[in-house]
């Protein structure tokens, strides 16, 4: 049974009350007068009224049907076959005959009503159209006040926000803060990680923010450790939240984020970063090319001489692979840095999609999917 549509049929003394508990759930009403025949018998009509009671999402809340169908005279009815209001059961019963059946038995102009054995079985035929539920409802009469000008009323002082702790505020790791000393390790710790070609750091004075498109992939045991919050650039320390909660326009208002910069929120202070920083974390340990030398000797002249020109075509082949990466995904850059770099802006910026394109791009796909999952979310 289906309780998203409903049909009322009660006597008009009674549809007032119907009508306002309905109205207070926010249940669409329409309603309009029938008279009412028995369905065998000549037996003198009566007035009722059918009232339609709808919900757009959900089901009407049972505690409501409940009392209406324990109303005197009252039916609670659902429609049966595909033309509505033609065919109505109680919805405590089902129809004794199929639908295609009855509805070739039902005339036209009437709407047939089966109901309990104590209210019986109804011809109704409707009087005029269905008006809305709503029209037939009175505002109250309410003494208007005039409220003096914004300048002249007195707010309440505002709620110092602070962090609090939160052990619901956990998750994955996006981003570290680090200190001058905790930085050395970390120069150590990446080197020869996966993590360490992926990873981005933003120096700062005293401070340092190390993170990665799409999180930080498994445990960083050096600083604190931040997780990612819209809008755009805004981290905060794992395992805090602010009392009260700040909404995200107030967070951005709050901490002046604006596009390019990066606001890191920890129990200690909050520290602010620009992205024109932003530098691969393997320079961190990657020094000075060594001397190259470079021309070829006459031996080696000789050996190039003989490449065919087809095997130097082929050779060459897959050097527009990343001019096509860069065409399509519109990015400055498209050498692999270049394209971690952009994803990392992209995620920075609120752009998950964009970010999760370019990890992909970069064949970086564990955190291309978690990018796709926070678009999503």
């Amino acid at each position: 049974m289906s309780l998203a549509t409903l049909y009322i049929i009660v006597p008009p003394s009674l549809s007032r009350w119907v009508l306002r508990r309905a109205t207070a759930l926010d249940i669409q009403v329409t309603l309009v007068s029938a008279m009412r025949r028995p369905l065998r018998g000549e037996d003198t009509a009566a007035g009722v009224l059918l009232l339609r009671l709808q919900v757009e999402q959900g089901t009407i809340p049972l505690s409501l049907v409940r009392a209406i169908a324990a109303l005197p005279y009252t039916t609670v009815a659902q429609a049966i076959g595909l033309i509505e209001e033609r065919l109505l059961v109680d919805i405590h019963y089902r129809p004794p005959l199929a639908e295609s059946l009855l509805g070739a038995m039902i005339p036209e102009d009437e709407t047939w009503l089966l109901g309990a054995p104590d209210i019986g079985h109804w011809r109704l035929s409707r009087q005029g159209e269905a008006v809305d539920g709503l029209t037939l409802l009175e505002a109250p009469t309410l003494p208007l006040i005039d409220m003096p000008a914004t300048a002249q009323a007195k707010l309440p002082a505002p709620v110092p926000v602070r962090l609090v702790t939160d052990s619901s505020a956990n998750g994955r790791i996006d981003a570290v803060l680090l200190d001058e000393t905790e930085l050395g390790w970390m120069r150590t710790f990446l080197a020869g990680r996966p993590v360490g070609e992926t990873a981005f750091l933003l120096p700062g004075p005293g401070k340092h923010l190390l993170m990665a498109p799409g999180g930080l992939p498994g445990i960083v045991p050096f600083g604190t450790p931040l997780r990612h919050l819209n809008p755009g650039g805004f981290f905060l320390e794992m395992g805090m939240d602010f009392y009260p909660t700040l909404p995200k326009a107030a967070r951005k208002q709050t901490f002046s984020l604006d596009e390019g910069q990066i606001v890191v929120v920890v129990e200690e202070g909050a520290y602010r970063f620009e992205t024109d920083n932003m530098q691969p974390a393997w320079t961190l340990w990657v020094g000075d090319a060594p001397t190259i030398q470079e021309g070829l000797s006459s031996q080696s002249k000789k050996i190039l001489a003989r490449i065919t020109t087809d095997l130097r075509q082929q050779e060459t082949a897959d050097k527009p692979k990343m001019k096509r990466i860069k065409n399509q995904l519109g990015i400055k850059r498209a050498d692999r840095t270049g394209i971690l770099k952009e994803a990392q802006k992209a995620e920075l910026a609120g752009d998950f999609v964009r970010a999760a394109e370019l990890m992909e791009a970069a064949g970086e796909m564990s955190s291309a999917g978690r990018l796709y999952e926070r678009a999503a979310g």
